[in-house]
């Protein structure tokens, strides 16, 4: 399991018992094909966009979905 899976997993059970939680991830300093090296190869650099890709898989109902916050 990736840090990826492992966050969004987290996100998603604590929607269960609660209003969705807002996970905040700061803004890489690197670009886009960078930041897609750093992920496949370390596993780092592009979490925040897999843990939303993988939670709007989860999660049909934008409601009930944690929100993701890159800045």
């Amino acid at each position: 399991m990736s840090v990826a899976h492992a966050i969004a997993s987290v996100a998603m059970e604590m929607s269960k018992e609660s209003k969705p939680p807002g996970l905040h991830f700061g803004w890489p300093e690197m670009g886009a094909l960078a930041a897609s090296w750093s992920y496949l190869a370390f596993g780092e650099g592009n979490i925040p966009w897999k843990v939303r890709e993988l939670i709007h898989l989860a999660e049909p109902n934008r409601e009930r979905r944690p929100r993701v916050i890159v800045g």
